[in-house]
Formats: C-alpha cells, structure tokens, sequence
C-alpha cells in the first residue's frame, strides 16, 4: 500500500503525515492497554529508569524522579512501576545482589495532618531482602526483627519505634 507522506497544491508541498498526532494516539494506545493490565490484576510494570531515560542525563535515575515529584510532575509513572535498587556491601546482603522496589502510592500522605507533606511517592520491597548472620537483630538466619526487645515504643528521648529499630540501623549502611 502506498503511504503517501506529501501532497503538492498549487506547488506548495504540505504534509500530510502528523507526526504529532500519531504520537499521541499511540502513547493513548499504550495508557488504554496498561489501564486494561491493570484492572485485570496483570500489570507487570515497568522499569522507571526506562520511563525517565529522557530525562536522566549526566545523573542518576534518582535524581531525575526526585526532581519530578518536586514539580508534581507523575506522568507516565504507575503503582506497579518499579526501580531495581542495587543493594552496597555495607548492607551485608547475603546473595542478592540488587531488591527490586515497586511504585505502591502516588501523594498517600500529602494533606494528611496539619502540615502538608509535599509531593512524595512510596515503594515496597517485590521480596523480602535476606541479610547475613552478622547483622545486629538478625532472626531465622537472614531477616531482621523490628527490635530484639519486643517493643515498639520507642524510648523516652525517641517516642517513634522507626528511629529506634534495627531496620532504621540496617538502612543506615546505604546512607554511607
């Protein structure tokens, strides 16, 4: 079939191809068949440093997701989307080598409590991360307990159990 790209009228070529528009009806094409995954449970989502290779440049996939949640700026980004997180040295990973984190909440907590939080999104471990026998409050060989006292209240000078948790201390190790 013949695809004719120009026409010439009155010898002045216009064209007939809109590339704009063709743009557009294919990525309307794309959100209508990744709405329909997702209301039949089979979205598998995609890797966010591939949603926004565009605009990573000379950084990291990290920053430019910061600086798109900064300007609110969510689009092309779903709950199921996920960035694969390799795991430092420091954080006594036994055999994993890199975690996969999912995109599970687009603003959960923007206007909740008296301040806004901002902009933010929140993601989940697709599995638990397993940690070597040496980590402090290790349990079953290779998963950390929130505490070793079977509290979660934290201290008198630190009243939320997260700050005070082996996990907190844990993450700790990717902050270096």
């Amino acid at each position: 079939m013949a695809n004719a790209k120009t026409l010439v009228v009155g010898g002045q070529p216009l064209n007939v191809i809109d590339d704009t528009a063709r743009s557009n009806a294919q990525t309307a094409l794309n959100n209508a068949e990744y709405n329909r995954q997702g209301q039949i449970g089979k979205y598998g989502g995609q890797n966010i440093a591939t949603i926004l290779a565009g605009e990573i440049g000379s950084g990291s996939v990290y920053d430019a997701l910061h600086k798109r949640i900064a300007a609110a700026n969510f689009a092309g980004l779903r709950v199921g989307d996920y960035i694969d997180v390799p795991l430092v040295s420091a954080s006594a990973v036994t055999t994993q080598q890199s975690a996969r984190f999912l995109l599970a909440h687009i603003d959960p907590y923007l206007y909740c409590g008296d301040n806004s939080k901002g902009h933010h999104i929140a993601f989940v471990a697709s599995a638990p991360v397993a940690v070597a026998k040496s980590v402090t409050g290790v349990a079953n060989d290779s998963f950390l307990m929130w505490n070793t006292t079977n509290t979660n209240q934290g201290t008198a000078d630190r009243k939320c159990p997260y700050p005070n948790s082996n996990l907190k201390a844990w993450e700790t190790a990717f902050e270096a």
